[in-house]
């Protein structure tokens, strides 16, 4: 943790930095999750046919407006993202223009509060677009013609 000594910019290297780390952390998690399911459908087809063709292409064509809804509402999560980052670094430089140490120490505090929220945020949102998106591969694999 900073001391009153060290200065104000290190309080955000770190609080910038945990924020990374976790982003990262969620992106990786996502990425070995799609590409396991990536490898289950790289296995191969058993023998066609008729029957088993028609079932295929409707289930791609499901999980194809699903991914494409996944897609979209991760492109909104991330210009919410880009937003809260623009509002935050506003937020930061007027830390700066605190006028004594506990103006300083309370929007120190209120820009760290907003980060963890943020994180906190993010990381439920995409765990329940995850939880969403395997629902409904689950939904549309049990689904008969």
């Amino acid at each position: 943790m900073a001391t009153a000594s060290e200065p104000t910019s290190k309080l955000f290297e770190q609080a910038f930095d945990s924020f990374r780390k976790a982003m990262q952390s969620a992106l990786q998690m996502q990425q070995e999750t799609y590409g396991q399911y990536a490898k289950m459908w790289s296995a191969g087809f058993p023998g066609a046919d008729a029957t088993w063709s028609n079932n295929t292409h409707r289930v791609q064509q499901e999980w194809a407006s699903t991914v494409t809804d996944l897609m979209q509402r991760h492109r909104e999560m991330l210009d919410q993202q880009y937003r809260a980052g623009i509002k935050s670094l506003e937020e930061a430089f007027r830390v700066a223009e605190s006028e004594n140490p506990e103006q300083l120490r309370e929007r120190c505090e209120s820009l760290c509060r907003n980060a963890l929220d943020l994180m906190k945020e993010t990381s439920e949102s995409q765990m329940q677009q995850f939880q969403e998106a395997m629902n409904k591969w689950i939904q549309v694999c049990q689904t008969k013609p």
